[in-house]
C-alpha cells in the first residue's frame, strides 16, 4: 500500500540475487517472482519447489514426471571406434554402441 517506501521486495529479491529494477521491469508480476525466492535460492532445486511455484501462480493442479528419456546424438569423436585406446573407448570402461545415447537425467515433463 506504500509503494514509495516499499523495501521488503528489495530485501527478498536480494536473497535470490534479483535486482529490483529487473523484477519491476519483468512481464511476470513482481509478487510471483518474489514468492518463489525460497525455491530460487537453493543450490539444488527440487521438483516440489517448482510445482509449488507453478501451482501457486496459476492456481491449477500440476504434476511432474521425472527422468523423462531423451536420445542424445553423439559427436563422431565421442563414438566408440575400433583401434582407439582412449579410456572412454575401452570395453567395460565406457564404450558406447551406436550414434545416440539414452539420457534420463536431464529432462522432466510438467503435466498441467
Amino acid at each position: 500500500d506504500r509503494t514509495d517506501d516499499e523495501k521488503f521486495a528489495f530485501y527478498v529479491g536480494s536473497l535470490a540475487g534479483l535486482d529490483l529494477q529487473e523484477i519491476t521491469a519483468s512481464s511476470l508480476p513482481s509478487h510471483a517472482r518474489l514468492r518463489s525466492t525460497a525455491h530460487l535460492v537453493r543450490e539444488a532445486r527440487n521438483p516440489e519447489g517448482l510445482l509449488g511455484a507453478i501451482q501457486d501462480y496459476f492456481q491449477v493442479p500440476v504434476n511432474i514426471k521425472e527422468f523423462v528419456g531423451q536420445w542424445i546424438a553423439l559427436e563422431r569423436c565421442d563414438q566408440t571406434q575400433l583401434g582407439n585406446n582412449d579410456a572412454a573407448m575401452l570395453l567395460g570402461k565406457g564404450a558406447i554402441l551406436g550414434e545416440t545415447v539414452l539420457d534420463r537425467q536431464h529432462k522432466f515433463q510438467l503435466i498441467i
